[in-house]
This record gives C-alpha cells, sequence and structure tokens, in this order.
C-alpha cells in the first residue's frame, strides 16, 4: 500500500537504551541479592560465582547484538534473584523462629522450677532466679549450657510428699508442667519438656525471626532487648502486657523495614535507567537519587522516585522522538531525498517536514508526528503550483513510485537494528494526494544528516 501511512518506528538506539537499563537493573538486583545473602550467612564463593556468570551472559548477550534475547532474558534473572532472596529469607525466618522456640522452652522451664521451688517452700537461691534472665538473653552457643543449669536445678527439687500440703501443691504443679509427659516429674524436666507456650509468645517469637533476617543490627537489638525484659518478667499478668506490647512494636519495626526495602528496590530500578539515559538532566536527578537513599528515609525515597519517574519518561520520550526523526531523515538521505541538518528541529517544532527528491519539484513526502514522535505520518505530497499538469493518475503513479521507497526505507532502518510497524494505510489513490505550498518544495542542500544518527542515545 502506498497511500498515506501511519507507522510505529523503534530505532536501535532506543533499544540500546533499553537494554542498558536492563542489564543496569540486573546489576542492582544482584547487589541487593549479595547483601541479603551476606547477611544471611549464604554469600559464599559459590553463590558470588553464580550470580558473576549471570550477569555475564546478560552482558554478552549485549556484545553480540542479540537485543531481543536481552529484553526477553534479563528481566527472568532479576525476578529469579529476588525470588531466590525471598526464598533465602524465609528459610532464615524459619530456622531463626525455631531457636527462638528451643530458648523459649529453656526460659519456661527455668520459670517453671522457681515456681515450684518456690511452691515446696524452698529457697530459691540469686542463681537460680537469674536462670530466666539469662536464657531471654542468651545466644546459641550458651543456651545448651543454660539448659543444662536449668535441669540440674530441677533436680534439685524435693520429690514431693503427699501429706505435705505446700509440697502437694509442688506436686500438682509438677503435673501441670508435665501435662502430657506421662510418668515425669519436674525433677525429670529437659528442655523438650516445657510446657505448651502461650500463643502469643509464638506469635511474638515468629516476629521476632522476621525481625532478625530482615531489619538491621541496631533495629533488631532495640526490639529484641524488650522481648528479653518480657521474658524475664517475674509476675504472669505485667509479662502478658509487655508481650502485646513488644509484639506491637516489633510487628511495626517488620513494616517499616518492608516500606524502606521496596523503596530503596524501586529507586535502585530508577536510578538504573537515569544512568542509561546519560542526559543532563538524567544526571541530575541521580544525585538527588543517591541522596534519598543514603537518607534510610522511606517518605523521602518515594517522593524523590516520582520525581525520578517522571524525568525517565520525560528524557525517555524526548530521546526516542530524536532518534526516531533522525533515523528517518538519515533514511530518506541515503536513497536521494534532499535533507537539511536543520529538519529535525523544525520538524520537532512544527509537527511535519516535506522532504523530496532533487529535480521532482511537484511531489514530496510529508512526514508528520506528535512530540514524542510515538508515530509518525508519511504521505506524498503535491505543489500548489507544479512545474507539468497534476492529474489523479499522475497523482497515484507517484504514490506507487513512493512506495518501492517506503519498503528501501524500512528495510534500511531494519538493516541498522530498527523496526517499522505499519498501524493503517491506504491503497494508492483511494485518498486525495494532500496540496502544500510549492515553497515547501524548495530546493535544499542534501546530505547534511550526521551520521551516525541520535550520537546521544549511544554509549
Amino acid at each position: 500500500m502506498s497511500g498515506p501511512k501511519v507507522v510505529t518506528i523503534v530505532t536501535r538506539e532506543e533499544v540500546e537504551a533499553i537494554c542498558r537499563g536492563l542489564l543496569g537493573q540486573l546489576r542492582a538486583a544482584s547487589r541487593e541479592f549479595l547483601v541479603l545473602a551476606g547477611r544471611l550467612d549464604q554469600a559464599d564463593e559459590a553463590l558470588r560465582t553464580a550470580v558473576a556468570a549471570r550477569e555475564a551472559e546478560a552482558a554478552a548477550l549485549m556484545t553480540s547484538e542479540r537485543f531481543l534475547d536481552l529484553q526477553k532474558r534479563v528481566p527472568q534473572m532479576v525476578e529469579f534473584l529476588r525470588e531466590e532472596g525471598a526464598r533465602l529469607e524465609r528459610a532464615a525466618t524459619l530456622a531463626m523462629a525455631e531457636r527462638r522456640s528451643r530458648r523459649r522452652r529453656v526460659v519456661d522451664g527455668a520459670r517453671s522450677v522457681v515456681a515450684a521451688l518456690e511452691a515446696a517452700g524452698m529457697l530459691v537461691d540469686a542463681a537460680v532466679r537469674d536462670l530466666v534472665a539469662r536464657a531471654a538473653r542468651a545466644d546459641d552457643a550458651d543456651l545448651a549450657s543454660l539448659a543444662g543449669e536449668v535441669a540440674a536445678a530441677a533436680r534439685r527439687t524435693p520429690a514431693p510428699s503427699p501429706a505435705d500440703g505446700p509440697v502437694r501443691a509442688s506436686s500438682e504443679l509438677a503435673a501441670r508442667l508435665g501435662a502430657g509427659l506421662e510418668g515425669r516429674t519436674i525433677a525429670q524436666w529437659t528442655p523438650a519438656d516445657g510446657p505448651a507456650p502461650d500463643a502469643r509468645d509464638v506469635r511474638l517469637d515468629a516476629l521476632l525471626a522476621e525481625a532478625e533476617a530482615t531489619c538491621t543490627g541496631e533495629e533488631f537489638a532495640a526490639v529484641s532487648e524488650g522481648a528479653a525484659l518480657a521474658a524475664a518478667e517475674p509476675s504472669a499478668g505485667r509479662r502478658g502486657l509487655l508481650v502485646d506490647s513488644v509484639t506491637l512494636e516489633v510487628s511495626r519495626t517488620v513494616a517499616r523495614r518492608r516500606a524502606l526495602q521496596a523503596s530503596l528496590r524501586r529507586l535502585r530500578d530508577l536510578d538504573a535507567s537515569l544512568e542509561a539515559l546519560e542526559t543532563g538532566n538524567a544526571s541530575a536527578m541521580r544525585s538527588r537519587v543517591s541522596a534519598a537513599i543514603a537518607s534510610d528515609d522511606a517518605t523521602l525515597m518515594d517522593a524523590v522516585a516520582i520525581e525520578a519517574a517522571e524525568v525517565v519518561g520525560a528524557e525517555t520520550r524526548a530521546l526516542a522522538a530524536t532518534a526516531r526523526r533522525k533515523a528517518v531523515l538519515e533514511g530518506l538521505a541515503r536513497l536521494g531525498y534532499e535533507v537539511r541538518g536543520s529538519m529535525v528541529t523544525a520538524w520537532a517544532r512544527d509537527g511535519r517536514v516535506v522532504v523530496h527528491k532533487p529535480g521532482s519539484q511537484d511531489y514530496g513526502v510529508e512526514l508528520g508526528a506528535p512530540a514524542d514522535a510515538s508515530r509518525v505520518q508519511v504521505r506524498l505530497v503535491g505543489s500548489d503550483r507544479p512545474g507539468s499538469g497534476r492529474s489523479a493518475e499522475r497523482d497515484r503513479d507517484h504514490e506507487v513510485g513512493w512506495c518501492g521507497d517506503f519498503s528501501d526505507l524500512r528495510e534500511h532502518l531494519a538493516g541498522a537494528g530498527g523496526l517499522v510497524v505499519v498501524e493503517r494505510a491506504s491503497e494508492p489513490g483511494a485518498q486525495a494526494v494532500k496540496t502544500v505550498p510549492a515553497a515547501s518544495l524548495g530546493a535544499a542542500t542534501a546530505g547534511e544528516v550526521s551520521q551516525p544518527t541520535a550520537k546521544a542515545m549511544r554509549r
């Protein structure tokens, strides 16, 4: 079809910019993954090598100009890294929750031993009372020895005498503590024998494990200290209130950290896109993005992210529009059309421009596009003062000739790594050829379009 056409043009420069942005996002995702793995003590040499291999594979696709493969593979790599990071975090959270459950059993056991000794009317020395607080703050290395101390203290409790009222109470307490452990006494206690934990304690342990896996050391230290104080509280009623308060605080801390991580990820992706643009506005915006990332302030990050996204969109559209106009005009210049270097600016300013071949003052090609050149209309136009008489038949013949040139233009752009998609076209003669002032078909100096085109979009 050689009548008026509406086409979408994608240039090589646009594709390269998109691919550079994707490579930047992959680098950001790789760094984020390795930092997470390091915090969870999972960043061994094999993992680092595997991540580096993925980056090398993506870089090789860029070097070999396999742009379509890169646009498919890199988002998959980024998604894999993020899913793998989430898997590592889930596994670490489960392991940390299990360790906290073991600690909880030791703490509850120590508390039960103290209660049993008091119920037996025995003097409880400070070292035994201190077992609760020590177990609540113990690390994994010390927990086993503390469990042994609790078990030893339990073995020092006297055998219950049914005739002794206080001792009978101790026996009943021991029976309650040993519920489900038929035939065992408080003196036979082991860390596995602790009473079933309260549902609120279980929830707090799970939240603390999540906080340990996701939060910074300072954040976790703050909430874990509150949890240790709650666990060491001797009064059951007050302990319940403290557990509720600490649970709320841990939940808020984890939520803040999750929100901050989401804001950081968005900003880092935008930073990668800004870096790929290589413009002054993008560079200035990157400075603000870096400052926002360093601030550790989610509110500031979100505000800067909105501005950064606007800059990415505006700069991408501007560079793409310039690249499209230059690519079309360069292609027409190669086909023998007279093209001036100022035509790129004139086309952007006026929304349209007319080019023609030397010696053909009666007909030309009009190129029209909106500011972002997202779609380009191309059509044959004729002079309002032709040197030779115009007729419908002559107009149609020139439309057929333009059809061949348009096919050559598409091949040229494709050979340069671009793409032209025809969205709408009409048959020759289906519409009257548009008439334009003869001045718009005046002679011009050919070959002024710079090469290679769209330098700003290249590396």
